[in-house]
């Protein structure tokens, strides 16, 4: 696959950083168990392997390949039902978080031995805008399952196509963002978006504004943010299909038996099955990954800057302008 600037530049910079930090947030450990564990070993429908993650040679011997981050309820009962109902030889290659750059690499090179992958990259933005995914609309099966929910279609949407199939779907988490500042919340979700490569404050005034709320409240820490908040937060990882994969029938049929089993889990809190959000207004709504990302860092460390500054006007206008012009450069990037 050709690399494009854009390509090489994204992944140059998510060698660097793998994962948001979560912003003033204290519920990391909630979000990390939501994840699921970590492991290092490659499992063959559930069951161990002796072979490397890698294992780019032996594509053709299976029915279905599967990369991850972190062992993703339940992706590995869904391919024990696969393997015991049709017969199906299914590879799932677990990474451990320090080899990430292993499926950037093959995502950039365009290699096409895989079918379906789990991201767990907060410039998942990235993925999206160098196309490194597959309408999965086209699929009549899943695409009926999918637009049936509210708000797996909300999530899953861009440009009038599905890029992939939500998974640990939340509505209005009351852990996402526990013992943050709203403020600060409020000004992300209302203004960066990665995926749209968006940022409607460059000359950092709104920026200002906002820290000086915060220096003059003592950070705007809330224990519940969404008290203080006038917009609802979505918060997802993804199955992915490769725009590579060899197999798309058979990554088709797993996402839908996917779907069918997430419907199904029992009510937890990291994982269950979709939210009903029933008639809600969704127009108000934000998917978390789209501000909660690397671009934002500049905002994070101007509002940690601000309340141990000496709260000048002065001061938190350069801090406020310094820190906008770094988050629009690099979402020009």
């Amino acid at each position: 696959m050709k690399k494009t600037s854009s390509a090489a530049k994204f992944f140059a910079k998510l060698l660097v950083v793998l994962s948001a930090v979560i912003l003033l947030s204290s519920c990391a450990k909630g979000s990390a168990a939501s994840e699921g564990s970590l492991g290092k070993e490659e499992e063959l429908a559930g069951a161990t392997a002796a072979e490397t993650p890698d294992g780019d040679t032996d594509y053709d011997d299976y029915d279905l390949v599967i990369l991850r981050y972190y062992s993703a309820a339940p992706t590995s009962e869904v391919a024990d039902a696969l393997t015991e109902e049709l017969g199906w030889n299914i590879k799932i290659v677990t990474y451990d978080l320090d080899d990430h750059y292993k499926l950037n690499t093959k995502l950039m090179a365009g290699d096409d031995d895989f079918d379906l992958y789990i991201d767990a990259s907060s410039d998942f933005s990235g993925y999206i805008l160098n196309g490194f995914y597959t309408d999965l609309k086209q699929f009549e099966g899943l695409n009926d399952r999918m637009s049936s929910n509210r708000l797996v279609d909300f999530a899953a949407g861009y440009n009038g196509e599905y890029i992939g199939l939500p998974m640990s779907l939340k509505y209005n988490d009351q852990l996402k963002f526990q013992y943050s500042s709203p403020a600060i919340l409020d000004y992300c979700a209302k203004n960066l978006d990665a995926l749209e490569k968006s940022f409607s404050d460059p000359d950092g005034k709104k920026l200002c504004e906002v820290l000086r709320y915060v220096y003059d409240n003592g950070g705007d820490v809330k224990e519940d943010p969404r008290e203080y908040i006038d917009f609802d937060f979505v918060e997802c990882s993804y199955c992915i299909m490769s725009p590579k994969s060899r197999h798309k029938d058979n990554a088709a049929l797993f996402l839908e038996r996917m779907y069918d089993a997430v419907e199904s889990l029992p009510e937890t809190p990291y994982s269950g099955p979709y939210p009903d959000v029933g008639d809600a207004d969704l127009s108000n709504a934000y998917l978390t990954w789209k501000f909660m990302n690397e671009a934002r860092s500049p905002i994070i460390d101007a509002y940690s800057a601000a309340l141990e500054s000496d709260g000048k006007d002065s001061t938190l206008k350069k801090l406020a302008k310094d820190a906008a012009s770094e988050v629009d450069m690099r979402l020009r990037e």
